[in-house]
């Protein structure tokens, strides 16, 4: 659904603010520039050829004796720069937890436009 809102608010920012922008240039009429967060790198970083994270998933699908942990290594690996794409914080348990703790190993970030959301890739 994350990846949905995304295409959902590109297609939004296309539609009202680049639109309305080329037609008032088109037009001549003088405007003052609308400010707003572009979310193109989100989408990017999801489906580019080769580097985006589902074809990275395909590959490692589809590798003999791949894991889990092997995907978020190359995420890590490919995205190191990255500001939308990162390892997620170090969480400490508070007494009585059960929850299985966060890691780097395999979870990771994404840096939505609507917010961080940490991605488990371990299969259940």
């Amino acid at each position: 659904i994350n990846y949905t809102n995304e295409r959902l608010q590109s297609f939004f920012l296309k539609a009202v603010f680049r639109a309305e922008e080329e037609a008032y240039k088109y037009d001549g009429i003088r405007w003052e520039p609308i400010h707003y967060t572009d979310n193109s790198a989100i989408i990017e970083i999801c489906d580019a050829i080769h580097t985006g994270i589902y074809s990275m998933l395909d590959s490692v699908c589809k590798a003999p004796k791949a894991t889990d942990e092997m995907f978020c290594a190359q995420l890590f690996e490919t995205h190191a720069r990255s500001k939308i794409l990162f390892r997620p914080p170090r969480l400490r348990k508070g007494k009585g937890d059960t929850r299985k703790p966060v890691t780097d190993i395999d979870h990771f970030v994404l840096r939505h436009f609507a917010g961080d959301v940490i991605y488990s890739v371990e299969a259940r």
